[in-house]
């Protein structure tokens, strides 16, 4: 697992992850409930990703190369 840190989300900071499988995490983030920002997806630059609020309200991303 790889994380890096930002500060471009909504003039605050927000953490990615970089992880195999997003898919499962995904879904367990789902059976969680937690607050989804923006769903899992392919991106156009590569990257299949989703995000989640934090439990401190802060975003969290988490993906994966795409293959």
């Amino acid at each position: 697992m790889h994380c890096t840190n930002t500060t471009t989300w909504r003039k605050t900071e927000s953490d990615y992850i970089i992880i195999e499988d997003v898919d499962e995490v995904y879904a367990k983030a789902l059976e969680l409930g937690l607050t989804v920002l923006y769903e899992l997806a392919d991106q156009p630059y590569g990257i299949r990703d989703f995000s989640v609020e934090g439990p401190d309200k802060i975003p969290v991303a988490v993906g994966r190369e795409v293959r």
